[in-house]
This record gives structure tokens, C-alpha cells and sequence, in this order.
């Protein structure tokens, strides 16, 4: 198990972090962001951007939680997670689309993707143990290592 945790924190710590800092920097700068494009014909829709941002974090953890079930071949577990979360969407979004509209289907699409993460987390601990070591303790030695290789590298 520690040499998974290992393979899995030193893969998945840059691309984790990042996706953090982009979905961060994209809900934080949704406004002006739409603005610059849009105009503001579509500035209402900053709000849907605000939300849909942090599915690019929630999808990095999801990329994780699938790593972790094949290497441990927990291949079902990928399935269950994701027919879960499949159904959520759809419940979701036809109650929140009613009162909310756009922004009842991003934050329905959102919630099902973390609702269906958070049930997986509630089931396999290891995996559990796994993302709170790459969030805390995170390992960025093949992000070093490559950078490394690039600086000696002569063009």
C-alpha cells in the first residue's frame, strides 16, 4: 500500500494542484472572463462558468479514484461510481433546472460528480487515505525531475 500511495501521490500531485489553481482561478475570474468574450449580452452566464469551473478539480479526483480502482482491480467500483453519479445527474438537473435554470444544471452536474465521489470515498478507505496524502503531503518529484531534465538539455 505505500508504494501505491507513493505512485499515486508523485503521478497525481502536479495535475491535482493545477486543476485546483485553474478551477480557483476560473470561478474567481468568471465575470471578466465572460465579459472579455461575450460582452454583456451573456454576462448572467458567469455564474454558470463560477460553478462548472471546479469540474475540472472534481474530475482530476475522479481520474484519481479510476488510477487507484485498476491498479487495485476494483475495476467495478469505476462503473458503480460512475452509474451513480450518471443517475444523480439526471435527478439532479431536472429538479434544479426547474428553479434555476443554467445555473441548476451546472450545479446538478457538479453535485452528482461530487456526491458520486464522496459515496466512493465512504466505501474505500485506502482510497480515501490515498487523497488526503496527495492533498497534504503532496510529491512533486517527477514535476522536478522533468524540469531538471529540460534545464541540462541543450537547444
Amino acid at each position: 500500500r505505500r508504494g501505491l500511495t507513493s505512485i499515486l501521490n508523485k503521478t497525481n500531485s502536479p495535475s491535482i494542484y493545477i486543476s485546483l489553481f485553474v478551477s480557483i482561478s476560473i470561478s474567481l475570474l468568471a465575470r471578466p472572463i465572460t465579459k472579455i468574450l461575450y460582452g454583456n449580452t451573456y454576462a448572467e452566464s458567469a455564474y454558470v462558468l463560477t460553478i462548472i469551473a471546479y469540474i475540472v478539480f472534481v474530475g482530476c479526483v475522479a481520474k484519481i479514484q479510476s488510477q487507484y480502482c485498476l491498479l487495485v482491480n476494483k475495476n467495478m467500483s469505476i462503473f458503480y461510481r460512475q452509474i451513480i453519479t450518471l443517475l444523480l445527474n439526471i435527478v439532479l438537473d431536472t429538479l434544479l433546472i426547474q428553479q434555476l435554470g443554467l445555473i441548476g444544471a451546472a450545479l446538478g452536474t457538479l453535485l452528482s460528480l461530487l456526491i458520486g465521489l464522496a459515496i466512493y470515498c465512504m466505501t474505500d478507505k485506502s482510497f480515501t487515505r490515498i487523497l488526503v496524502n496527495i492533498l497534504t503531503k503532496p510529491d512533486f518529484y517527477y514535476l522536478k525531475l522533468a524540469s531538471s531534465k529540460l534545464s541540462t538539455r541543450s537547444w
